[in-house]
């Protein structure tokens, strides 16, 4: 009798891993946005529009779309070099509602993996942080504590809060009718 228990708890445990695994390979449902070169140079002229507002003694706000955000995120993972056993393949930027959410396409080991983050964009510190409330690994839910937490360790690195640095005139930054907005002094 004890056998057979093991012998079905055993084969629920090997469903369950390969279920697992498929999870987590599987993409993630929703659209996929655009991305062209046209939008990033329209990212770039809105960006200088504030800056040149700002230098004139004007407050001002950017509103950027999804493509002008995704075509400035393409052009900048183009060049990326990639090592280890993790390399980025990709990522994509949907705004919706409030809320600003990323899907990053690594290559693990040589499978491909999808890692769904969702929350707010916050400044602190003239620093653009990210409060997480939504992680999914493929299709599978992750806890967004702990992968908070590893986020929080990364973007605490000195390069990466370089990278994520906003001008000293950058004040707000908020999700608002599907797009992203910055305001200035």
């Amino acid at each position: 009798m004890k056998k057979k228990i093991w012998q079905i708890v055993s084969w629920i445990l090997v469903v369950l891993t390969v279920l697992s695994v498929v999870l987590l390979v599987v993409p993630p449902s929703g659209r996929t946005p655009e991305s062209s070169p046209d939008g990033a140079k329209s990212f770039d002229q809105k960006w200088a529009q504030m800056a040149a507002a700002h230098s004139r003694g004007e407050a001002s706000e950017v509103r950027l779309t999804e493509t002008e955000l995704n075509s400035k995120i393409q052009q900048a993972v183009e060049g990326a070099p990639s090592s280890g056993m993790a390399s980025m393949k990709g990522v994509e930027a949907r705004l919706d509602g409030d809320e600003l959410v990323f899907v990053l396409k690594i290559s693990l080991l040589g499978i491909p993996t999808y890692i769904t983050m969702g929350g707010k964009p916050v400044l602190r510190d003239h620093v653009l942080e990210f409060d997480l409330d939504q992680v999914d690994m493929g299709r599978m839910p992750a806890p967004a504590s702990m992968i908070g937490a590893f986020l929080r360790s990364r973007l605490e690195s000195p390069e990466m809060r370089e990278s994520l640095m906003l001008p000293d005139f950058i004040h707000d930054v908020r999700v608002e009718n599907s797009e992203l907005v910055f305001g200035a002094d």
